[in-house]
């Protein structure tokens, strides 16, 4: 018995030591309703830790990356990293849905998905330090939806410079022009993928606009926690 959870101790350490280094530097806690597997390592932790930067996670439930001025939230099967930069947070969701929350002192955002970059600005959001703007990146196979629920967001992505109102959003797509559609993504790994184009929701596959701005008649996902 004793042998037994020697052995167990020793393979906990183990496994803290080997994520030491992801952990270095960054003031993010993960918190997960559930648990999330570390996809590099296979790990599966259900209990809070340091974020483990750059690094796509899987979650099982809900899991909640929080740090100074800032909440992501990924849904149930979303796979995504967050890492901190010296003057920015990153965060590259692969598929599925993560909330967001992000205060007016708090450092801006870019947010990467297989279809482009999108990247807040640092006055994006009103001077006053209680100001917050909350929204959802949402990523399918075939499009990712960035949503604002608060507050608004100044936004630069490929398409140029775009101001995000509530109830509007960003929708980034492949290019898909009658029956030929855009096949796959070229073979380029998830981060390094090239940029696509951004449809306008509703009008067709015909109709292809780059970096449209379109209103929501639905609300956001709602729900979302926040210590804000």
């Amino acid at each position: 018995m004793m042998a037994k959870a020697k052995r167990a101790a020793l393979l906990a350490a183990a496994v803290l030591m080997a994520f030491q280094p992801v952990w270095a530097g960054s003031g993010a806690l993960l918190v997960p309703q559930g648990s999330v597997k570390i996809l590099p390592t296979g790990a599966v932790v259900d209990s809070r830790m340091p974020v483990p930067e750059g690094v796509m996670m899987a979650c099982s439930g809900r899991c909640l990356v929080e740090a100074k001025g800032v909440q992501f939230v990924g849904s149930d099967r979303t796979v995504f990293a967050v890492q901190e930069e010296a003057d920015r947070w990153s965060v590259a969701v692969q598929e599925g849905a993560v909330d967001f929350a992000v205060r007016a002192d708090a450092k801006p955002v870019s947010f990467t998905t297989p279809f482009d970059t999108v990247s807040s600005q640092p006055h994006a959001v009103p001077a006053s330090t209680d100001s917050v703007v909350r929204g959802t990146l949402q990523v399918t196979e075939d499009r990712a939806v960035l949503r604002v629920t608060q507050g608004s967001l100044e936004v630069v992505s490929s398409s140029g410079r775009q101001l995000i109102q509530p109830g509007n959003s960003i929708v980034l797509a492949q290019a898909v022009v009658g029956a030929g559609a855009a096949g796959g993504t070229g073979g380029g790994t998830f981060l390094g993928m090239g940029t696509a184009a951004a449809t306008v929701a509703g009008l067709g596959t015909a109709a292809i606009v780059t970096g449209a701005v379109v209103a929501e008649n639905e609300g956001g996902n709602g729900g979302e926690a926040s210590p804000f």
